[in-house]
């Protein structure tokens, strides 16, 4: 169940990655808004199912920068 949920959670970021502004992305291109979209689609349209190593690997290494970076937007 937890492993659905964080894969879940990951399409929603992608999801939402997807509604930004063109403008608004190019302004923080260190930020890998096509790649969070990009995980989104594989997540979605993986009938197979996901590849978890993958998935563990996002969440273990690069998680944590994403939201270093996404938090120093809101400040």
């Amino acid at each position: 169940m937890m492993v659905e949920a964080c894969v879940f959670n990951l399409s929603q970021i992608g999801e939402l990655a997807n509604k930004l502004d063109k403008e608004y992305i190019s302004k923080y291109p260190e930020i890998p808004w096509f790649k969070m979209r990009g995980l989104r689609n594989r997540i979605v349209h993986d009938y197979e199912g996901a590849n978890l190593n993958l998935i563990w690997e996002i969440i273990d290494m690069d998680i944590k920068i994403l939201k270093e970076q996404l938090l120093k937007l809101i400040k």
